[in-house]
């Protein structure tokens, strides 16, 4: 079932104009309305607490205090995704021709936030995925949270052991598949080491030691981006 012009929907308190972009339907509506009320409301919720878990977590392990920006409100301007794959009409939930449901929480608020000063930055919220949905580990409504900390540059080298002359972090390079044309290798090495380290650190502390974990190199298309 789709909304058609003469629907007037509201979300969180907004009216949708539904035009020949609108492709969000009654029930995703309809679960954006009820989410806060579930999830945003209830502190003992398992996502609030897998929250809380994971930012006590990054903070022990960076010795590092994070400001935490809860994202509440879905809807945003299209300009503000940067994902192309979230450009596209077939992966995203548009209200209309100017403003879209959140594909994922990077978007123009988080590059805000860092241009006013967050050097530890973490924002969570609600994201909406449209497409093929495997029911059986898939949800069209889930919940993400996404870290930023950015380092000064006399910072980047700070836990490398022995000789650090010679390390710089920006060059005049080329841009390959391990790094930006203005980035050296060992900066991005070194702080793709330290990523890793809070993520393994993460993930036993969430999981509790259980299994074991193996890191396996994947490319992610955006990450010069």
């Amino acid at each position: 079932m789709k909304f058609d012009k003469c629907h007037r929907p509201k979300v969180q308190g907004r009216t949708v104009h539904v035009d020949e972009w609108t492709n969000v339907t009654p029930w995703i509506v309809d679960l954006i309305q009820r989410r806060p009320h579930i999830v945003w409301g209830n502190q003992n919720h398992p996502i609030c607490t897998t929250k809380r878990k994971i930012i006590d977590i990054l903070e022990e392990q960076s010795s590092s205090l994070f400001f935490v920006h809860e994202d509440k409100c879905p809807i945003i301007s299209s300009h503000d995704q940067y994902s192309p794959s979230s450009r596209n009409q077939s992966n995203v939930y548009r209200l209309d021709k100017k403003h879209m449901l959140r594909a994922h929480t990077s978007n123009a608020r988080l590059v805000d936030m860092v241009k006013a000063g967050c050097d530890n930055l973490i924002v969570v919220g609600d994201v909406h995925a449209r497409g093929p949905i495997d029911s059986r580990s898939c949800h069209p409504v889930f919940h993400q949270l996404h870290g930023v900390q950015l380092f000064e540059e006399k910072r980047v080298f700070e836990r490398v052991l022995g000789p650090r002359k010679g390390l710089n972090v920006f060059e005049k390079g080329e841009r390959t598949s391990e790094k930006q044309e203005q980035h050296t290798f060992d900066a991005t090495k070194v702080l793709g080491l330290r990523l890793k380290y809070y993520l393994l650190a993460l993930t036993e502390k969430l999981l509790d030691k259980r299994g074991t974990l193996i890191c396996k190199q994947f490319h992610f298309a955006l990450k010069h981006v």
